[in-house]
């Protein structure tokens, strides 16, 4: 019985006779369910203003997405004799693939080496997308993103965090960052009964994207806790850089400014640190 994730992905022709395609999404099937993202789709929702100019016709984007989506919600696809295949199948990515028709196809099929587990499958979607689909990304960012996401995932599931209803994942927190003007901010992790007590938020570092990434994550926490969302000692940076990275200057100087808004853990030498922290929040709310 094959269990190992497979993808496919979503590409779209603008000229068929030149055969030029494009990559436009990704669909991926695990043995827990099948996922998808496309460019301009988010969470099942169409956003045409962030359909790509290099596609001809919204409408038959439109209409190629919500048909796949569709199938994907069905949790069936016809397979070449006629027969329903189910999503539950490994076969269901094959049966999709004969839906190609035209300018919109269905190619490239592959398979995850990786062992992943459920709560790995979000993540795993997201580093296919970043990587096979969007264009100008920082793939390092990306790759160290999708491990970090799962060594979380394996510390977590270790801990008394993980069966608590105070843990919350992608919690979004409103604060005020100036007068009459408040913000939206999204946390990893969290813990808390009501307001978040504790909040962690994973920061990827890429090559391209170090700093970036760094002081964005540093202006979040700072303006959390200046709205006195949380205390300073009850947040934390979640960081996995590499040796190169721990050697280097710009991540040398880029943590030291994280490290005045925040606590920062680093997962590749202090992961038990984030692992009893979480035991300990946890069992003091039991």
């Amino acid at each position: 019985m094959v269990t190992r994730p497979r993808y496919i992905l979503a590409k779209y022709v603008p000229e068929v006779l030149r055969n030029e395609p494009r990559n436009i999404g990704v669909i991926i099937w695990t043995p827990w369910g099948v996922r998808a993202q496309f460019l301009g789709d988010e969470k099942g929702s169409l956003d045409a203003r962030k359909i790509p100019s290099w596609v001809q016709s919204r409408e038959s984007y439109r209409e190629w997405i919500g048909s796949w989506r569709s199938a994907l919600i069905q949790k069936k696809a016809r397979a070449a004799d006629g027969s329903d295949v189910s999503a539950k199948e490994a076969g269901f990515l094959d049966a999709l693939r004969l839906t190609s028709k035209g300018n919109y196809v269905l190619g490239d099929t592959g398979s995850v080496l990786d062992t992943i587990t459920e709560d790995d499958s979000d993540a795993l979607l997201a580093y296919l997308f970043s990587t096979l689909v969007e264009q100008e990304t920082d793939k390092m960012a990306v790759k160290v993103a999708f491990d970090m996401e799962r060594l979380c995932n394996q510390i977590i599931r270790k801990t008394g965090a993980f069966k608590s209803h105070y843990f919350k994942r992608n919690l979004p927190v409103i604060c005020k960052i100036a007068p009459g003007v408040t913000d939206f901010f999204n946390f990893d992790y969290a813990l808390g009964n009501g307001n978040p007590e504790f909040l962690y938020q994973r920061v990827p570092l890429g090559q391209r994207t170090l700093e970036t990434s760094l002081h964005a994550a540093a202006w979040q926490f700072e303006q959390v806790v200046k709205d006195n969302v949380i205390a300073k000692e009850k947040s934390a940076a979640l960081v996995m850089p590499t040796e190169e990275q721990k050697s280097d200057e710009r991540y040398q100087k880029a943590i030291s400014v994280l490290k005045t808004q925040t606590r920062v853990i680093d997962l590749s030498t202090d992961s038990e640190t984030f692992a009893n922290e979480l035991n300990e929040i946890a069992a003091s709310k039991e």
